[in-house]
């Protein structure tokens, strides 16, 4: 997919080329990237809820701001 957009062009220089499959590669960090968002906005939607604050212990609530963080600051998301 990607490898074939520098195709005949030269611009990138992959010394393990042939040892490693791109396609593969890709379609794993693809379905870890989707992975990430889908639990990062399960997330964003349960704390957007109106009774959020009130209904949600602190510790908790603290807890689901740091996996949000931390979902958000991974690899996968940084990568792309």
């Amino acid at each position: 997919m990607y490898r074939d957009l520098c195709h005949g062009l030269n611009l990138l220089t992959f010394p393990h080329q042939g040892m490693v499959d791109l396609d593969a590669e890709i379609t794993k960090i693809t379905k870890k990237l989707t992975q990430t968002t889908l639990s990062a906005d399960k997330l964003k939607t349960t704390m957007a809820q109106s009774n959020y604050e009130t209904t949600i212990p602190e510790n908790v609530r603290a807890g689901n701001a740091e996996k949000v963080c931390q979902l958000i600051l991974s690899p996968s998301v940084r990568m792309l």
